[in-house]
């Protein structure tokens, strides 16, 4: 008798594979969403199918789940809103365009956005908040805890558009006459120490932050040696008054991946990073590029998601005032209407003139702009250092192009001590871990990319 052998089939995927497979799928080679996952999406919550629906979106990055959010229509939002409302990313939040965050924190509700702030990092708390309506933002303080709440208050007491606003409050800061060992066995032994860090502040008796160390120079250096043995001198010290487009100027100068931010008295109260001068850096060129083009800028420079009279209205003005020149041209060649009937050849120049007069005339506006742009000449403000000297900084416009990548530097935990001119004992000055999270490495390059993407201006060059 003779057998026949079965084949076995394969077997069956679990959940957490099928989810795998679906975060794959949804995704290009370039990175992008792939329209027809979101259109998966949409058809899953038409369907109300919300398991199927939570299992596409359950292991997107934060980064690709808002751009899910942003390619569904109004209705799609609120339902992908409702289906993930328990497992809902905090951190979709700041991704978001204006009017779509608008939509889904009004799906969301109060109670849900006071959980989201107490689950961001402390800058995207404060530039979430700051973008409710008073009265609705004082509805979800009210439901924010007492220490989340009290530093979104202090961010958002700063002017929107400065480094005070920018920083995050979360990072490492040690006395300065801690030794390396120390440093690494508190680093250990604290119950609420991060996960991941990349570089620690040094701060006197006073707070003031004396320098930064990178970890590698930690992990190179013998447990004796103290820590301001270590630090970096030439790190610049921003003041949280500093406009956040001179901030993203010194970024690009510099070649900084994190800078420390002091009050007017000179203590250190929290960092600006690379991801969030990307940020500026994207946010003030769409703004400029949409200002040459004579479109009114908004808060996120996009009118991708507003409507059809929302989008005229910031086009209007301009268009108005081109009509009218263009009526002027046309009266002054009705002036000499009688040379173009003998002349005909004279009309066929006509629009000739008129598009190249045009072009020339974007091209000489995009150069006089990057050349007289306050960045590039020497209208740089002073900086502070972090000995209280002041550092003047004179620019020169080269032609070369001196951007560099550098290594990433970020910090997690905050040092927390009483401002007394006398040095210290060392049970003096404590420190307070703090949650935070983390930036890759490769946003360093990002940034000086997007900067020259974004401007096509010669590279300046600082003369100290």
């Amino acid at each position: 008798m003779t057998s026949v052998e079965t084949p076995s089939l394969p077997p069956m995927p679990t959940p957490h594979r099928a989810a795998r497979r679906a975060v794959g799928e949804a995704l290009d080679e370039n990175f992008e969403l792939d329209a027809g996952f979101v259109d998966e999406v949409a058809a899953g919550l038409r369907a109300n199918d919300k398991d199927h629906v939570r299992t596409l979106v359950r292991d997107l990055h934060y980064a690709d789940m808002a751009d899910v959010l942003e390619r569904l229509d109004s209705e799609d939002r609120r339902l992908l809103v409702d289906a993930i409302r328990d497992e809902f990313n905090a951190d979709v939040l700041p991704e978001l365009a204006a009017e779509v965050r608008d939509e889904v924190m009004d799906a969301l509700g109060f109670e849900d956005i006071a959980v989201a702030l107490t689950e961001l990092d402390s800058d995207d708390a404060v530039y979430v908040a700051g973008k409710l309506d008073i009265d609705e933002r004082n509805q979800v303080l009210a439901r924010v805890p007492g220490d989340t709440r009290a530093l979104i208050e202090n961010g958002l007491a700063y002017a929107e558009h400065s480094a005070g606003r920018l920083m995050q409050r979360e990072l490492v800061a040690v006395p300065n006459y801690w030794t390396v060992g120390e440093t690494i066995d508190y680093l250990r032994s604290a119950r609420h120490s991060p996960e991941k860090f990349y570089v620690i502040f040094v701060v006197d008796p006073r707070h003031r932050p004396q320098g930064v160390v990178e970890l590698h120079r930690i992990l190179k250096s013998r447990r004796p040696e103290r820590m301001s043995d270590l630090v970096d001198p030439e790190d610049d010290v921003i003041p949280a008054e500093m406009d956040r487009e001179e901030v993203a100027f010194l970024f690009r100068q510099r070649d900084l991946t994190a800078a420390p931010v002091v009050d007017k008295s000179g203590r250190l109260v929290g960092q600006i990073t690379i991801d969030d001068v990307v940020d500026v850096i994207d946010e003030e060129a769409s703004e400029d590029i949409l200002k040459m083009a004579g479109v009114r800028a908004t808060e996120d420079s996009s009118t991708l998601y507003k409507t059809v009279i929302s989008t005229a209205q910031s086009r209007f003005i301009w268009l108005v005032v081109n009509l009218g020149t263009a009526f002027l041209a046309s009266s002054v060649i009705g002036i000499f209407e009688g040379s173009i009937e003998k002349l005909s050849a004279l009309a066929v120049l006509m629009p000739i003139c008129a598009s190249m007069g045009g072009n020339a005339g974007t091209q000489t506006l995009a150069t006089v702009s990057c050349v007289t742009a306050p960045s590039a000449v020497t209208g740089v403000p002073r900086l502070p250092n972090a000995t209280g000297t002041v550092l003047k900084i004179s620019v020169k416009v080269s032609a070369s192009s001196a951007g560099k990548p550098s290594p990433m530097r970020s910090a997690d935990v905050i040092a927390t001590g009483a401002p007394n001119p006398a040095t210290p004992s060392r049970s003096a000055l404590k420190l307070k871990p703090m949650t935070t999270s983390t930036t890759p490495r490769s946003l360093g390059r990002l940034a000086t990319n997007q900067a020259r993407k974004a401007s096509k201006c010669p590279e300046p060059t600082a003369m100290l």
